[in-house]
């Protein structure tokens, strides 16, 4: 998303030995892919982020090939409470932007995506959420520098343990089905 990110990546394929990964600069909601020709997707934590869910899984099911694969690791979350969602830096820490996890999954089914299914999950307790979120404890891998002061983030961790998950899902596109 940054060219520092994509400098990275491409640094990482070299490294790896890898010529037959190419690695471009786009959103999620507008993959700069043609439809069609993607073997394999691996996203890590961003469609979370992503206000429009629905089309990011639409794309993907665009740019994949027929029986072409995805590994998608995301955070979900349970309903969460209006003042607590509201909070920017749980946003930016992956948790206010998450959606259930069966919606996601359907959201995945209804682009028409198939095989999907959840091959990992983590349910996080309250201590493994203050070290997602308190950057001052060497945590907050998502959240810069900025942190919740210690009441509110005992306040936050309590109220979303166990309702907050990492999950890897995965699937493919099936065969196009004709009308």
């Amino acid at each position: 998303m940054t060219p520092a990110m994509i400098e990275r990546a491409r640094a990482n394929a070299v490294a790896a030995g890898l010529t037959n990964v190419e690695v471009l600069e786009g959103i999620t909601e507008d993959p700069p892919v043609e439809s069609d020709t993607v073997d394999f997707v691996v996203s890590n934590c961003v469609i979370n982020l992503s206000p429009e869910k629905q089309r990011v899984f639409s794309e993907l099911h665009r740019v994949l090939r027929t029986h072409g694969r995805f590994s998608i690791s995301d955070i979900v979350a349970e309903p969460i409470p209006d003042q607590i969602k509201a909070e920017g830096l749980l946003y930016s820490a992956c948790i206010s932007g998450a959606i259930p996890e069966e919606k996601y999954l359907a959201g995945l089914r209804d682009a028409g995506l198939v095989d999907v299914e959840v091959r990992d999950r983590l349910t996080y307790d309250a201590s493994q959420l203050a070290g997602l979120l308190d950057s001052a404890a060497g945590g907050g891998c998502c959240c810069g520098s900025k942190t919740l002061p210690k009441d509110q983030l005992r306040r936050v961790t309590k109220a979303l343990a166990g309702k907050v998950a990492s999950i890897r899902v995965v699937g493919r596109k099936g065969e196009e089905v004709l009308p």
